[in-house]
């Protein structure tokens, strides 16, 4: 039986070098040393030592903004760092923070192409290619590129008021069997999923147990960031014992204030 191997990257942020991350560990926050492209290249190269069969590396996006020097240059040197990490596809989301006309000349300087099947521009052109069919080991294998939906909501701010972005669950399903007509044996999506996707019930069965005992041990002011639109669990943050809650745009804000009732700050 073929075999493949994948690895995903995701929320690079422009992160050059190893930073401190928290980790969720024996049932208590542990800091631990995370990131850093020398790092990450590193694990890649093991893994394709250590395995006999293909392995498939692909970037699911926030890569070419985040930390000061990347952003002061608009992402201008990461290219030539990220090449070297033998990717072969990404997605984006706050990659498209400088504009689509700067992604695309970034992008140009990759060795691998940044795929997007739900992006279209206002002749309802693809903006990035929708789809790319990669044959490794014996293996044919399919790869879907989903950016984030939100990146057509951030408008003249990143100058994409004029595209038209969805949550690409149509265009998935039909890129599917496409790809499986022209002979593919496995379909990835690579997909840069910043959307709604914990349910209250599901945040209050799973999360605040653990965001409790994390704002029990931390002891000091907390501020919780969740993207998307979290109107209807904010009494659950508040019972977590968060601080602040920082929302985003499609939160409601006085809604918010009369929910929380004082209870715990809002900033957004």
């Amino acid at each position: 039986m073929a075999r493949l191997t994948l690895l995903q990257l995701n929320d690079l942020h422009g992160y050059l070098e190893p930073h401190p991350e928290v980790f969720w560990e024996g049932g208590r926050p542990v800091l631990r040393e995370a990131g850093g492209l020398a790092r990450i290249g590193a694990y890649f190269d093991d893994v394709r030592r250590e395995v006999s069969h293909p392995v498939l590396a692909l970037d699911c996006g926030d890569t070419f903004h985040g930390t000061g020097p990347v952003v002061q240059t608009r992402g201008d040197f990461l290219p030539e760092l990220l090449n070297p990490l033998g990717l072969e596809g990404m997605t984006a989301h706050w990659d498209f923070a400088y504009g689509p006309e700067r992604l695309q000349e970034l992008v140009g300087r990759l060795d691998y192409p940044l795929l997007a099947c739900n992006v279209t521009d206002e002749r309802g052109q693809l903006l990035f290619p929708a789809t790319r069919l990669l044959e490794r080991g014996g293996l044919r294998v399919g790869v879907i590129g989903v950016a984030c939906p939100l990146v057509g909501d951030m408008g003249e701010l990143w100058g994409t008021e004029h595209l038209r972005v969805t949550q690409g669950r149509e265009e998935v399903a039909r890129l599917v069997p496409e790809l499986r007509g022209q002979g593919a044996d496995v379909v990835v999506v690579a997909d840069h999923a910043t959307c709604d996707l914990v349910s209250p019930k599901t945040y209050q069965d799973f999360l605040l147990p653990i965001h409790q005992e994390m704002n029990r041990r931390i002891g000091g002011p907390t501020i919780l960031h969740l993207c998307g639109n979290c109107s209807d669990r904010l009494r659950l943050f508040v019972e977590a014992g968060f601080d602040a809650y920082h929302f985003e745009w499609q939160v409601d804000a006085r809604k918010a204030v009369e929910v929380v009732n004082h209870e715990m700050s809002l900033i957004g």
